[in-house]
């Protein structure tokens, strides 16, 4: 059982980034956007670091960069990873494994 003055940490994963790319992206948006006031829980947020659709924190108002990989926003501690690129020969080999 939580106590009233414990917070609940949340992780969440496989967002590209945050705001408007796609659903689950708008999901965790709104998610953060209106737990942001909220002192017992704490959002930690997984976002793309490369690629397309990676996540650009300078480009979505709010956020405050805290390092290269690591910013907040809605209150959320938020980090960028970074997604290996596999070449057609590695994508391919996947496929057949399932």
């Amino acid at each position: 059982m939580q106590r009233e003055n414990e917070v609940q940490h949340v992780f969440l994963v496989g967002a590209k980034s945050l705001g408007a790319y796609g659903g689950y992206e708008t999901f965790v948006y709104k998610l953060t956007e209106y737990h942001q006031n909220k002192k017992n829980i704490k959002y930690h947020v997984a976002c793309k670091a490369n690629g397309d659709g990676c996540m650009d924190e300078t480009k979505v108002d709010g956020a405050t960069r805290i390092n290269d990989h690591e910013f907040e926003f809605h209150n959320a501690h938020c980090f960028k990873i970074d997604i290996p690129r596999l070449d057609l020969h590695r994508q391919f080999i996947m496929m057949l494994r399932h």
